[in-house]
């Protein structure tokens, strides 16, 4: 009974991975039956393709020999794969019989056998089985099968130098054993967690040896307290045996395999097994399923058999024309956690805590498993039969009481329809077969009279086509989900509004409808008062409507911005245009108070609105300032009303809020302008009277060293007094400049050029700590500038952020082209539309408030310590700048540095410029003609008539334009020439110059004078004199230009 049972378990254990012991003993009449259908099969198939294609030939290369479990699972895997895939196979199979003799020699016989024996056979194919076979092949492949394909299979151990180096060969693929021996020792320390030795048991097999050498690998991550014995290979059985039975309770053994001793004993798997095991006081668990049911106790396994079907899979697609460099090696374990009940029983392992799944040999049969299914068959029809007859029970009784519900129900309905407060009616055939109490006393007629009377016969002549078409679509099935409000007429001839809702039934075996109605009349009188009340109201609120949208449209399409208040000054509605100007949406400030007052202007808002709010006061024009939502003030002007309710009581503000920084701007910037004019013209003024003195000064300084010679003591001193005469004319310069009446040169410049040049002087000058930058435009346009000043302009500039920056910092020039149109020009006075080069200068100094923004351009204004500055710097810059047609703008915040900009206009094409002149040191020359001095200064006709009658002129004196014309009327055209001085009490030096030239035409005059000329009247009087001198002039100077007009023809 025993041997049957185990038998049983053997067939269930290899019908999932390999060939079993069952197989083995089939009746021979149904293996004769089977190879016979096998021959029979083959030999039609080879029949039908013999003329098509050539039969494939497989040579099969086992490492092993035939009846080893292992090698007869591989085989059966093989075979079984190959067989039912493809007809056209025959298949040899080649035992190297290497478990019981693997020595080199042997090896070396079996490639002479194999060199003779396969010469001349010419397979399609070479499978190896296992390590030695795989590793043979390995050597002599290109020898006794070259160029042939080859697929391995239950190779034990693959590293990564083989696999790099099967990579390299075309000719081979395969599958790995991919056996875990990591698993089988976690499996060993769940099921034994008590255990403290591992003893391995193995032979000198190549297989053997690199199962052990996994064993090797995974020891390292089991934990420190428990060691590995390995036994000694090929030992003698006896002594291995020894060691086994005095192993301590806490061991393990791990049996990769034994099949010959030191003696050189083989032991199939069936007799090694089972002798270790009966020696062994502890379980045994190994990696391979031929020790399973010889011994072992059980572990995650390997079977052969799945090995071989792996290599057929990968055989049949190199026969289908892949290459075998083109299949990856498979490495798909084919493992199964198996036990030996037997086994397990001995060592009492618990079945519960084996893992899931896993199956279970040699397991003792119980009438209940051997027979679960037609147990649980007839457990379930019992069950079944049981359910039926409870169902019918309960079936019976549900009927009993339906009945009896059904009674009470009928009298319940019956009690229900003759007491509804709505009409029921049956309608079937055109006819009423049933009416209740409130329908007959809705219609007023007797039950009778309804019902022997058509059913339309009652209905208003306005709906009774409706009412009828309805009724015959609902006897054809049409639903309706809506109810029907119609006219009936009463006896007494009343019109009665009705609602009716039907539904299709069966009465008495033909359709018919049910009809609920209820009388409406009384609803629908209502309904219409309230229509005719709602179209009132709708036209009055479509009135109300469009005005409200005619004044919600004024307020929001005012330029200037509206807010509306309630009393508390809380905000009920702002304009779009108030969210544009301040930022703030209504869904910010609704119900709340708007935080835009600054508290400089807190006081005289406080005090408008509380005139407004106690006395209705309105108020109007009111200017004063509000903070944005960004925290920027703008000027505004508010004007503001108070409002009433329907009641005429105050319900809040309005105030229309009118943003005039724009024009703020514009009147600080013109106030500005006049500002800068009256300054100009006092200093135009101050310069002409200022000039004559310093021309006083200079003269008589210049006579004294002409007198005096270099080498006379106090000539130095003359020379200090020239020269502070000149530092002197410079500050007039300066003043005229500012005050635009200086003469400018202009010609065509490139800001670019000029930046590099001044930068350089700029670098000699300033502190190093102060870094230069230029940042210059590419292809910058050409401006007609004076370069002279236009150099002033950025020294200065340059010297203005030097004393901003004591400690060091950033000095920036930068160049563009830009354009100004309209609208920046409408809140920028005096910038006009065009192209324009725009130079940013900008420092990374202590920066200017607003207070001494505002005053940067007046002459003589500065922030500096007495003694370090005139405050003239940015005055000239402005002056200059202005002269030139430009613009120019300053932005600086305390901390944040100072820029400035300032626009050059572009020069047209084909505009006319002037070119700088150069002045050549010559020979002071003399003459011996007249010249007439026209001077109201005495000291300046003494000046001139010394410096001239020296150099040989004779010279005629008056103080006045009117004395001068009488002189040269009586000298007879004898004056060669005249030296006027242009502001002069009485006619003036322009009045007498133009009666000279009216005597005649062709008299040589030079305009002298110490006042500021304007480009226009310096143009007209240019056209009129031969030459123009200012104050104070070098002596040298005017002889030369004596000389120069004198000699003109």
């Amino acid at each position: 009974m025993r041997s049957c049972r185990k038998n049983r378990e053997l067939v269930l254990l290899q019908n999932l991975r390999c060939k079993t012991n069952g197989e083995r003993n089939m009746t021979k009449n149904s293996r004769i039956w089977i190879i016979l259908l096998s021959f029979c099969l083959l030999l039609c198939s080879s029949l039908v393709n013999a003329q098509n294609k050539r039969a494939k030939s497989v040579l099969v290369l086992n490492s092993y020999h035939p009846g080893f479990a292992w090698s007869d699972g591989i085989m059966e895997g093989i075979k079984s794969k190959l067989e039912s895939s493809r007809q056209d196979l025959k298949i040899d199979i080649e035992y190297m019989d290497t478990k019981k003799t693997h020595d080199s020699k042997h090896y070396d016989n079996l490639y002479k056998l194999y060199r003779h024996k396969f010469n001349k056979r010419n397979y399609d194919l070479i499978i190896t089985s296992d390590d030695n076979a795989f590793y043979f092949m390995l050597k002599y492949h290109d020898e006794l099968f070259p160029h042939k394909p080859v697929v391995f299979c239950g190779l034990n151990y693959l590293d990564k130098p083989l696999e790099d180096k099967l990579s390299r060969l075309s000719w081979i693929t395969g599958s790995v054993e991919m056996y875990n021996i990591r698993k089988n020792l976690d499996l060993i320390l769940r099921l034994h967690p008590a255990v403290k030795q591992i003893v391995v048991i193995s032979d000198s097999t190549l297989s053997s040896k690199k199962c052990k050498q996994k064993i090797q690998e995974a020891a390292p991550s089991i934990p420190a307290s428990i060691k590995f014995r390995y036994l000694k290979e090929d030992a003698y059985m006896e002594d291995i045996l020894e060691q086994l039975k005095v192993l301590p309770t806490n061991s393990i053994v791990l049996l990769m395999s034994f099949f010959k001793d030191m003696e050189g004993t083989f032991y199939p798997p069936e007799v090694g097994g089972k002798i270790i095991s009966e020696n062994s006081p502890v379980p045994i668990y190994s990696a391979w399923d031929f020790y399973l049911g010889h011994g072992i106790t059980g572990g995650l396994i390997t079977s052969g058999k799945a090995q071989g079907e792996m290599a057929a899979k990968i055989s049949l697609r190199v026969m289908n024309g892949e290459n075998a460099s083109d299949i990856p090696i498979s490495k798909e374990p084919a493992n199964y956690y198996m036990f030996d009940y037997d086994q397990l029983k001995r060592f009492d392992i618990k079945l519960s805590g084996l893992p899931k799944g896993s199956i279970v040999i040699n397991r003792p049969h119980s009438l209940y498993l051997d027979h679960r299914g037609l147990f649980w068959g007839i457990v379930t029809s019992i069950g079944g039969l049981s359910l039926i007859i409870l169902v019918l029970v309960i079936n019976i009784i549900r009927r009993i009481r339906a009945e009896e519900a059904l009674r009470e129900s009928e009298e319940k309905y019956r009690h229900v329809v003759e007491n509804a407060n709505e009409g029921i009616i049956v309608v079937k055939d055109r006819l009423r077969v049933f009416v209740n109490p409130k329908a007959i006393k809705i219609f007023g007629y007797s039950a009778k009279e309804l019902m022997s009377r058509p059913f339309d016969q009652f209905i208003h002549l306005d709906d009774r086509e409706m009412v009828i078409r309805r009724h015959k679509k609902m006897l054809k099935g049409v639903e309706y989900a809506n109810v029907c409000p119609y006219r009936i007429i009463q006896k007494n001839g009343g019109v009665r509004w009705v609602e009716s809702n039907a539904i299709k039934i069966m009465w008495e075996n033909r359709p018919a409808t049910l009809d609920f109605f209820s009388d409406i009349s009384d609803r629908k009188q209502a309904e219409e008062a309230l229509r005719e009340n709602e179209e009132r109201h709708r036209r009055l609120y479509e009135q109300y409507k469009k005005e409200g949208e005619v004044y919600h449209s004024l307020i929001n399409s005012s330029a200037d911005a509206i807010v509306i208040y309630d009393m508390e000054g809380r905000a009920k509605y702002i304009s779009p245009a108030f969210t544009q100007f301040f930022g703030w949406t209504l869904e910010e400030v609704e119900g709340k108070r708007i935080p835009f007052v600054p508290e400089s202007e807190k006081e005289n808002t406080t005090r408008i609105i509380s005139d407004l709010i106690r006395d209705g006061t309105p108020c109007r024009g009111f200017e004063t300032k509000r903070y944005t939502n960004e925290s920027r003030l703008l000027d505004v002007s508010i004007s503001a009303s108070r409002y009433d309710d329907h009641e005429g009581k105050p319900a809040g503000m309005l105030a229309t809020i009118r943003d005039i920084s724009g024009r703020k701007a514009l009147e600080a910037q013109l106030l500005q302008a006049h500002k800068m004019e009256a300054i100009g013209t006092l200093a135009g003024g101050i310069a002409h009277d200022f000039n004559n003195i310093l021309q006083t000064i200079s003269g008589y300084s210049q006579i004294l060293m002409i007198q005096m010679g270099p080498d006379d003591s106090s000539y130095s001193k003359l020379e200090m007094i020239q020269k502070s005469v000149m530092r002197a004319s410079d500050l007039t310069k300066q003043l005229l400049v500012f005050g635009r009446k200086v003469k400018i040169t202009l010609r065509p410049v490139d800001i670019n050029h000029e930046l590099k040049e001044t930068s350089n002087l700029l670098e000699r000058t300033i502190p190093k700590m102060i870094n230069i930058k230029l940042h210059l435009a590419k292809g910058l346009k050409i401006v007609n500038a004076d370069p002279v000043q236009l150099e002033q302009v950025l020294m200065n500039l340059g010297v203005n952020a030097r004393d901003a920056m004591t400690e060091g910092g950033k000095l920036t020039f930068k160049t563009e082209n830009v354009a100004f149109d309209k609208e920046y020009c409408r809140t920028h006075l005096g910038a006009k539309p065009g192209k324009y080069v725009l130079l940013t200068v900008s420092d990374t100094g202590h920066g200017m408030d607003k207070q001494i923004l505002e005053h940067i351009f007046e002459p003589f204004f500065t922030t500096k310590e007495l003694g370090k500055g005139t405050g003239l710097g940015l005055a000239m810059v402005y002056g200059i700048v202005k002269r030139h047609n430009g613009h120019v703008t300053c932005f600086s915040d305390p901390g944040l540095g100072t820029t400035f900009k300032i626009y050059f206009p572009v020069l047209e094409l084909g505009g006319k410029t002037q070119k700088k002149e150069q002045e050549e040191e010559e020979e002071i020359p003399g003459g011996s003609e007249t010249i007439l001095l026209v001077d109201d200064e005495e000291t300046s006709l003494d000046i001139g008539q010394y410096i001239l009658e020296k150099y040989g002129y004779t010279t005629v004196k008056t103080e006045s334009g009117e004395k001068a014309l009488e002189v040269y009327k009586q000298s007879n055209k004898s004056i060669d020439l005249i030296i006027l001085d242009l502001n002069m009490p009485g006619m003036g030096g322009e009045k007498c110059l133009q009666e000279i030239l009216k005597l005649n035409t062709k008299a040589k005059i030079i305009v002298a004078t110490g006042y500021p000329v304007g480009q226009q009247t310096r143009k007209r009087l240019i056209t009129k004199a031969a030459a123009f001198l200012s104050k104070p002039f070098q002596l040298s100077d005017m002889l030369r230009q004596v000389r120069d007009v004198l000699d003109k023809a």
